[in-house]
């Protein structure tokens, strides 16, 4: 029986400190009273190795034409102020990856 070995990569990144879910008390305080209340998120993408670039550059051209941003140049999640365009993009995202 010849059997084929399929190559994955995983592409992970978070943000934040997450602290609000600790165990302990004063974490979770410290916080919560930062200014920037955005809270701590991890994503994560499972991808088979040979499949990844012409997905990710599919993926990147839906999301950057639903949320009305410029093709050619490179966008970050984190400098998009959160409304229409984030959550356009955050849809265009979740909508590909499912």
């Amino acid at each position: 029986m010849n059997q084929q070995i399929i190559e994955y990569d995983l592409y992970l990144d978070e943000s934040g400190d997450f602290m609000e879910t600790s165990t302990n008390p004063r974490e979770r305080s410290s916080s919560k009273s930062r200014r920037d209340k955005t809270p701590s998120q991890l994503g994560a993408l499972l991808v088979s190795r040979e499949d990844i670039d012409p997905l990710a550059g599919q993926i990147l051209q839906a999301v950057k034409t639903k949320a009305q941003l410029p093709l050619k140049e490179p966008i970050h999640a984190k400098n998009i102020p959160y409304g229409y365009q984030y959550l356009k993009m955050a849809d265009a995202v979740i909508g590909a990856v499912i």
